[in-house]
């Protein structure tokens, strides 16, 4: 892939931000631009930063996953500075590491979310609400994880009056989890029918998971 000399200029002063899960946000806005001008599709931020998005920060990780089908990526990172180690591509001076996890069901383009990340003025493109949950519960599904389980309850509920329950429905029957995504929905909608909550857009989450950002308001999870 080619990259603008601008763009590579850049990426120094992004060594300076000290929030490291800003700084790799801004990073991953950054490769997504030099994938749109090369005509690639953009990746799409999967994965634990993508909850930190959606739950505005309350989700802590620093891990940068990018999905793409694209097999230029030796190439571009090289050209960034970033060395391949294992699973990952790591640039010691700018304290980043970036893994492109293997597709295996690639989300919904349609249900893509656009955030312009404020330190680049560049757009980085977030996987769906709904393919987000879905994701947290295959990978509850597949490994008895606590915390994939915690993190897709914790979303259900902050957004269930936003979420396309046909399509989750529908794609979880596909994977082959919706007996476990049914049970989830149960439980989390038992809990919102004692907190007062079920079906209130108002109080159920705090703003349309399509507009919020990793410096909104902090939300109210249970």
């Amino acid at each position: 892939m080619n990259v603008d000399p601008v763009l590579l200029q850049t990426l120094p002063s992004l060594g300076k931000i000290t929030e490291l899960a800003t700084r790799q946000l801004a990073i991953g806005s950054v490769i997504t631009k030099i994938f749109t001008d090369n005509g690639y599709n953009p990746p799409v931020l999967v994965g634990g930063m993508a909850v930190s998005v959606y739950t505005q920060g309350m989700y802590k990780t620093h891990d940068l996953d990018l999905l793409t089908y694209s097999t230029k990526l030796v190439d571009l990172m090289t050209q960034l500075g970033y060395a391949r180690q294992g699973k990952d591509y790591v640039n010691e001076v700018l304290a980043s590491y970036v893994e492109f996890p293997t597709p295996t069901d690639f989300p919904s383009e349609e249900r893509l979310r656009e955030y312009v990340v404020p330190e680049t003025g560049l757009p980085i493109y977030i996987i769906g609400l709904e393919d987000l949950i879905l994701d947290r519960m295959g990978s509850y599904s597949a490994t008895n994880s606590s915390q994939c389980y915690e993190w897709a309850f914790k979303l259900t509920g902050a957004f269930y009056s936003y979420i396309d329950w046909s399509y989750l429905h529908r794609k979880a029957h596909k994977l082959g989890i919706l007996d476990q995504v049914n049970r989830m929905q149960r439980s989390v909608k038992g809990n919102l029918k004692q907190l007062g909550l079920l079906g209130n857009k108002e109080t159920s989450a705090a703003q349309d998971p399509r507009t919020v950002h990793p410096s909104s308001t902090p939300m109210r999870l249970f």
